[in-house]
This record gives structure tokens, C-alpha cells and sequence, in this order.
């Protein structure tokens, strides 16, 4: 149902409106999933910024993979939205997310430059911006944490 209050930019504007308690809510799973997810968010945005095969530029790519890894494997246990059985389609995504970790390294490894490039992108586009995105829908707690609960 769509909000019928008149605009008030003051509402979303204001950090006093600003509560953990959703987050909190969805147990310790889903606040370590979301920490370590903004953690990637942080690290792939300093990893693009840095001068590639350089070994800095790989320490920061294995552990970004890292909270990768953890942040897709930590959705299993968030259950929040269920299509099939205790599954939704974001299951499907963190599936893919391992996929395109292995294929990443394994890219890497073999010197394909571009399709490390472009699989690592995908990666960071896919799982942390439109997947990251989707969780500023009403009804969702990062939603709720922002902006309050839906009405």
C-alpha cells in the first residue's frame, strides 16, 4: 500500500529518525551479513580506485573476495523472504556470488585480465549495488533503519 502522507523531505532528512533497532531485530546473522556487506561495499570501492596487479591490489582483492564469500554464505541463514521453501531468489544470487568468486581467482590466476576485470565488476555491481539496493525497499529493515517502518 502506498504511503498517502504528504511529502516531508524533514523525514528522511532527519538522524534522529535513524534506528538499529530493525537491523537488530533480524538477529546476529543478518547484522554481521549487513556489516560485512558495507565492508565490501567500502573495500571494492578503494579497490577500483587502485593501481591494479600490484600486490597491494591483490591483498585487497582476497580479502574483499573474502567478505564476498562470507556475505553470500551468511544469506542462507537470513530467511526473511521465502519463494521456495526457506528460499527466495537472493539465494540464487549468493550462489552465483561464489561462482563468480572462484571464476575470479581462477581468472587472476591465469592472467585473463579482462574477464577478471569484468567478472570482479559484475561481482561488485551485481551483489553489493542492485542486491545492496533492493534492501532500501519498504518493508525490509535497512529500509525500516533509515527511513522507519513501512506503514
Amino acid at each position: 500500500m502506498l504511503d498517502q502522507r504528504p511529502f516531508d523531505p524533514a523525514r528522511f532528512a532527519s538522524v534522529d529518525a535513524m534506528s538499529l533497532a530493525p537491523l537488530l531485530a533480524e538477529g546476529p546473522v543478518a547484522v554481521i551479513h549487513t556489516i560485512l556487506a558495507v565492508m565490501a561495499f567500502l573495500l571494492g570501492l578503494v579497490q577500483m580506485a587502485l593501481r591494479k596487479g600490484t600486490r597491494r591490489h591483490r591483498m585487497a582483492g582476497y580479502v574483499w573476495l573474502g567478505l564476498m564469500a562470507v556475505v553470500a554464505l551468511t544469506s542462507f541463514w537470513i530467511h526473511t523472504i521465502r519463494t521456495f521453501g526457506p528460499f527466495s531468489a537472493i539465494h540464487l544470487l549468493s550462489t552465483l556470488t561464489l561462482i563468480v568468486i572462484v571464476y575470479g581467482i581462477w581468472t587472476a590466476r591465469t592472467h585473463r585480465v579482462q574477464a577478471h576485470r569484468r567478472s570482479m565488476i559484475f561481482l561488485f555491481v551485481g551483489a553489493l549495488v542492485i542486491a545492496g539496493g533492493f534492501t532500501f525497499l519498504p518493508d525490509r529493515a535497512i529500509h525500516d533503519m533509515f527511513f522507519g517502518a513501512s506503514q
